[in-house]
């Protein structure tokens, strides 16, 4: 079920692998896997806890067993902690070689235990190491359950890519690489088929030559025409369905992964282990963190529109996620025990989203959406038809990188609008106040291009035009390039020129306003000299004079338009509504999948082992 993750190669965060404390050893990659007498090695961090909560709800595993390959004498004590109690110890054994056994060669230990007898259901496990004597080695330890022997365990990896044909090469060579020591590793790759859509201008048969040399991956990469991230989602598992039929091989599991994701081989083997023993249709996904700040979780699922402010509660009424564990920041045993807790979010991002083969069949594809959105309405709907759940493993963890610019501003807004009013917000009222709010905090710093960015917002929803149709990318790509020019002013400075600007404004001369670059506070002071916008992301700022003639000219008649469009959005919300949900039903089906794919290029196989 779950192995040792030994992948880190950065030792400024090996603590969250291995216990990093007195006369404490780490078996981190690059580091010996030997032991002095009294060393210890512990197991109890984020990635090598042993979370019970997946296994106790979605399978019917109750005996398990600690597996520990080791050479040498030692002691293990196999323990579990929960939120509010103190660490428990469920049993402590010494490790000896058989008799008549070489003291120089591994043997096998096992220790047995219980699940939801011995161990309570939101627990982690781990276990503790004591060498006895100098020159105590540990091969292999793993958690374990018999496998049902009528599961086949295909699983069916689909990744989709632009412009970042190398990270999927390097993801997977690291795949192939680390199994070719690794037996349990190498079993679950003859299991899993990966399948790439790459809409890179330029690529062709010769970018995935180097995968050639593996044959122990199996894999199929296709070129096709880019749909944005969303719309080559769709794009890709078309193909894959199509792939299935033709072949009339059924995988039981089909994962959706992010090109630009860091994940080890180990916690892609502990979700295709735990997919084994799966005995409903709930749908996976995994705690994603930041690849700047690797310490500190981004998400681990969300609500959509819903508990984010004591107001509306559970109600749908915003254009924006509550995102679940959103800034933990993970120091050794730090917040692990919280993360034993089950975790059902209401969505969960295409960063690692898998669903069994035949709930995909019955709920169909993602909708025509460039970027952002795509995966909430997806888990949204077969919440919505299905009654299947989500829930985030913490067994498994990937990083990732979040980003936000106004053309995805414009898509998360266009976007959340439209899922809104298909799934639950019957009224306007809520989304009237947010475009509100949205024109006062920009106007109150005139803000010029977020009040022209909320035009154009409203301007495209109302046309009926533009969104969930076929041909829908060209219109995307041009709307990228229109606020491309937004963020010409922006530059990234550093925080000596900041604080320089700081110390040159004050309450006689004027003041420095500081805001983020979208999602400002309402600024209500009246000598403002000069406005500074931020954004974190990118790390770039925008500077503008505040009491500029023309500035103040062209705000008036932007909010002249935005207030038009707001009360024409108002008037017309159950028009819209209705219209959008005729789309949503519409654009998730194989016939209009199979319209926008004839309306571009045929894919190509570039390269393939199977």
């Amino acid at each position: 079920m779950s192995g040792l993750d030994h992948s880190n190669t950065d030792k400024t965060i090996d603590d969250l692998f291995f216990a990093n404390l007195p006369g404490h050893v780490s078996l981190s990659e690059k580091a010996s896997n030997e032991l002095q007498a009294y060393e210890v090695v512990d197991s109890g961090t984020l990635r090598n806890s042993f979370y019970i909560a997946p296994f106790l709800s979605h399978t019917d595993i109750q005996r398990c067993f600690l597996r520990i390959k080791v050479t040498g004498r030692c002691v293990v004590q196999l323990s579990k902690s929960r939120v509010g109690e103190k660490v428990g110890v469920i049993c402590e054994k010494q490790l000896s070689p058989p008799k008549n056994h070489d003291e120089n060669t591994p043997y096998i230990a096992e220790v047995p235990f219980i699940l939801g007898k011995e161990v309570a259901r939101s627990a982690r496990l781990f276990w503790r190491l004591r060498a006895l004597e100098d020159g105590v080695q540990i091969h292999e330890v793993s958690w374990c359950a018999s496998a049902p022997k009528t599961v086949e365990g295909k699983m069916l990896v689909a990744m989709r890519t632009f412009g970042r044909t190398a990270d999927i090469i390097n993801l997977l060579e690291s795949f192939a690489t680390h199994a070719e020591t690794n037996e349990h590793y190498d079993q679950m790759l003859k299991n899993t088929f990966f399948f790439v859509l790459d809409t890179t201008n330029g690529v062709d048969e010769t970018s995935y030559e180097q995968l050639s040399q593996y044959d122990n991956l199996n894999y199929q990469v296709v070129r096709g025409a880019n749909l944005g991230g969303g719309g080559n989602m769709s794009q890709l598992m078309r193909l894959v369905n199509e792939a299935s039929e033709d072949s009339g091989v059924e995988p039981q599991e089909f994962l959706l992964l992010d090109d630009d994701l860091s994940i080890s081989l180990e916690a892609l083997y502990r979700h295709w282990a735990a997919t084994l023993f799966r005995t409903d249709t709930t749908i996976f996904t995994l705690p994603v963190f930041m690849k700047t700040e690797p310490r500190r979780m981004w998400e681990d699922g969300a609500f959509w529109g819903r508990f984010i402010d004591s107001k509306h509660g559970s109600d749908r009424t915003h254009v924006a996620p509550r995102l679940l564990r959103h800034g933990l920041v993970f120091n050794m045993f730090d917040n692990l025990d919280s993360l034993a807790e089950p975790n059902y979010p209401e969505y969960c991002t295409f960063i690692f989203f898998s669903l069994p083969w035949k709930l995909f069949q019955s709920i169909g594809y993602p909708l025509a959406i460039f970027l952002r959105g795509d995966d909430i309405e997806y888990s949204l709907r077969s919440y919505a038809m299905t009654g299947s759940k989500i829930m985030s493993n913490p067994n498994l963890l990937a990083w990732h990188e979040p980003a936000h610019s106004y053309a995805q501003e414009y898509m998360s807004i266009c976007h959340g609008v439209i899922i809104n009013m298909c799934y639950e917000q019957e009224k306007p009222n809520a989304l009237v106040e947010f475009f509100l709010n949205q024109a006062l905090r920009h106007a109150s710093i005139r803000d010029i291009n977020a009040l022209k960015l909320y035009v154009e917002i409203l301007r495209d929803l109302m046309s009926k035009t533009v969104f969930l149709e076929n041909g829908f990318a060209t219109h995307y790509i041009a709307k990228l390039k229109f606020f491309k020019e937004f963020d010409t002013g922006f530059r990234q400075l550093t925080h000596e020129i900041i604080n320089d600007l700081r110390a040159s404004h004050s309450d006689q001369m004027g003041v420095l306003a500081e805001h983020p670059f979208l999602y400002p506070n309402i600024e209500n002071r009246t000598n403002i000299r000069t406005v500074i916008l931020h954004n974190p992301h990118s790390k770039s700022y925008f500077i503008y004079t505040f009491d500029d003639i023309e500035r103040t000219k062209e705000v008036s008649q932007i909010l002249s338009e935005l207030y038009a469009l707001i009360h024409e959005f108002s008037n017309h919300y159950e028009e819209l509504r209705l219209h959008y949900i005729s789309r949503v039903n519409r654009s998730s089906t194989a016939e209009f999948w199979d319209k926008e794919l004839s309306m571009h290029d045929t894919t190509a196989t570039l390269a393939h082992n199977n």
